[in-house]
């Protein structure tokens, strides 16, 4: 042991069997130790806890708000982007305090600020901005803090406030930042121009997400086209990551506020194209924007607010659904989230629409029945049904996996009610009705739809014996085959929400008056093979890093251009070439490909064996940062993309 430095604890102190070495370990026995195995969460030091402290005693209470002066204001706001970048523990709380009544009215403090100095010299605006507004945005809209989603309540309603009442606050803020940076000598100092354009594009942007009203603000539209002018009026060679997060908030701007696509290293060319003329008819909108206003409760402009499963008003609506049209001029959403919109709607249609349009034909059947009127129901066209009557709710259990069970019994089949129990049980099994995982349909006493997948039939298999696991027990006699009479199974919900474990609930209290359900089975349709892919959609609307953004929504160019596919990133720095001695077979030879220039295939050819097309598919991949390699079978596409030469040049 070294005289002076601190041992480490004992790994195997602490275990159940101990330390083998005893007394001669050259670790830490102490009952006190933790495990140095028990890793602990980065802090942040004490001088940053100090630093907020210190920071946050600025924050006013609203009994004792007070107003600061220019110069503290400025040290306020510098002082919290130094905490920000500091550490998770002080990012997360000066954002939490800024989106208090206290951060609101230091905040407030600053459009004041930019009111009073509006005609005042344009040093004296230079010093606002620089010392007091630029530390300000750059606090909310620093990466970390966009990115969290521990804050996102938070800055939301930061960015609430700075929008304010119509947008007021943002027009005085986006006003004042314009009129400095017109101003600005660029040659000075490039950089720091480049900064203060991220900031500001950053925070537009977000305030732009969250007030879905802005995009009513007219002076928005001033403000983007204006930033616009001022990041082309940067040296393109300047690929810098600020400048390039600065064009993709700017580029999500234009798409929120249909201005176009202005996605980094994007250019296109223009060729003239002879317009036929075109037929249109108005399409009504989903949602509110509906000139008759929602169809249903399932009815929404945002697909994030859709319910993957149909709702009750949504199957007996009268009204067709909104679906997106081919002609790309008529939709209501532009951009990515336009092509995440038109593909969750198009899909749902044609896997949830199938059996949302079957369980209307159902209950229009049972509606006509009950008032005498003849059944026309049946000649509607929709997705193949199986049809049970007469089910029952018998019991309700909790599964340590699925949650809710419902215990069902229903009547057998006409086909099997005859046949010996051998028999029934080979005639589900052959037909395939009912298997597990199946999706089915329960309309309750009061037509209500609840959703379930199949958890049980007792038509158990070999490999299900042996993935049996404490908790799957259930009486032997439950299952479809064993009574001639009644079948028995047991449904899981498929979202086990507030809103259909009441109505399971309702029934269930219900069951002493035996009121008939109707079970609703649809073949072939399985639940995973639709849903986590709508979810997924859901999920990835509104996110501004969408990869290839500006290649997928191409064909929106209102001046019908071409793409032209630029440079990756990577490459696109100075002096920067691809290296491709590497495809030499068996002698070097010193040859290199650099983006934007020509290059020589023979070269090529000569050292790698490839023929003509191959070398021209490998370096055509290499120059741009989205390429396709297409061909015939045995051509070496693979080859040449993947298994050999790409890998080999990008070091894979």
């Amino acid at each position: 042991m070294v005289p002076g430095r601190a041992r480490k604890p004992c790994k195997y102190f602490h275990t159940k069997r101990g330390c083998d070495s005893g007394e001669n370990c050259t670790f830490l026995h102490d009952q006190n130790s933790t495990n140095h195995n028990q890793v602990s969460a980065p802090r942040n030091p004490p001088a940053a806890k100090d630093e907020f402290h210190q920071w946050s005693s600025g924050v006013p209470h609203l009994e004792n708000a007070r107003r600061l002066l220019t110069s503290e204001l400025a040290k306020f706001f510098k002082q919290a982007y130094k905490l920000v970048i500091q550490g998770d523990e002080t990012r997360q709380a000066v954002i939490t305090r800024l989106s208090t009544e206290g951060g609101f009215i230091r905040m407030n403090e600053v459009i004041e600020t930019i009111e009073r100095v509006r005609e005042s010299t344009s040093s004296q605006r230079d010093t606002v901005f620089s010392e007091i507004v630029l530390p300000m945005l750059q606090t909310v809209s620093e990466q970390q803090v966009m990115s969290s989603l521990i804050l996102e309540v938070s800055l939301g309603s930061v960015f609430n406030f700075l929008f304010g009442v119509n947008g007021r606050r943002s027009i005085t803020l986006y006003g004042f930042i314009i009129s400095v940076l017109s101003a600005f000598d660029i040659t000075s100092c490039v950089y720091n121009y480049t900064i203060a354009l991220d900031a500001s594009l950053t925070t537009l942007s977000k305030i732009m997400d969250i007030n879905g009203s802005a995009m009513l603000v007219s002076e928005f539209i001033t403000f983007t086209e204006t930033f616009d002018a001022m990041l082309e009026a940067i040296d393109d060679t300047d690929n810098s990551e600020v400048l390039f997060r600065a064009q993709k908030s700017l580029a999500r701007l234009q798409q929120r506020l249909g201005l176009g696509s202005r996605m980094p290293t994007m250019q296109r060319t223009q060729h003239i194209i002879t317009t036929q003329p075109m037929f249109k008819l108005h399409r009504d909108g989903p949602g509110q924007l509906s000139q008759q206003g929602p169809r249903h409760d399932n009815d929404f402009v945002s697909i994030k607010d859709i319910k993957i499963m149909p709702t009750a008003l949504e199957i007996t609506s009268p009204r067709l659904e909104y679906l997106p049209s081919i002609d790309l001029s008529q939709a209501h959403i532009h951009g990515i989230d336009g092509l995440l919109d038109r593909h969750f709607r198009l899909l749902r249609e044609d896997t949830v629409g199938q059996f949302r349009d079957a369980i209307r034909i159902e209950l229009e059947r049972q509606r006509n029945i009950q008032q005498g009127l003849p059944n026309t129901a049946k000649h509607q066209q929709a997705a193949r049904t199986f049809v049970y009557p007469e089910a029952y709710l018998r019991e309700l259990k909790f599964h340590k996996f699925r949650g809710l069970d419902m215990m069902y019994e229903f009547e057998q089949p006409r086909a099997v009610c005859e046949m010996t129990k051998k028999d029934r049980m080979k005639w589900w099994q052959v037909s395939k009705r009912l298997q597990q995982g199946a999706l089915v349909c329960l309309l309750d006493s009061r037509s209500n739809p609840i959703f379930c997948s199949v958890s049980h039939t007792g038509l158990v298999l070999e490999d299900d014996v042996k993935k049996k696991r404490p908790g799957d027990e259930v009486p032997a006699d439950f299952n479809v085959f064993d009574n001639a009479e009644r079948a028995y199974i047991i449904l899981s919900l498929v979202n086990s929400d507030a809103y259909n474990v009441e109505l399971v609930l309702n029934e269930y209290n219900s069951m002493r008056f035996d009121r008939p359900h109707t079970l609703l089975e649809f073949p072939g349709v399985l639940l995973p093979s639709f849903q986590p892919t709508l979810e997924a959609l859901q999920r990835m609307t509104g996110k501004d890093d969408f990869p290839f953004a500006d290649i997928l929504t191409s064909n929106e160019a209102q001046d019908d251009a071409l793409l032209k596919v630029t440079p990756p990133k990577y490459a696109s720095g100075p002096n920067f070439k691809f290296d491709l001695t590497c495809l030499g077979s068996g002698r070097r030879s010193e040859l290199s490909v650099e983006p934007g220039h020509k290059f020589d295939l023979k070269e090529l050819q000569k050292i790698s064996g490839l023929d003509e097309a191959q070398a021209e598919a490998l370096v055509h991949a290499l120059k741009q940062r989205f390429a396709l390699i297409q061909g015939p079978p045995g051509t070496g596409k693979s080859y040449t993309g993947v298994l050999n030469w790409l890998r080999e040049v990008l070091g894979f």
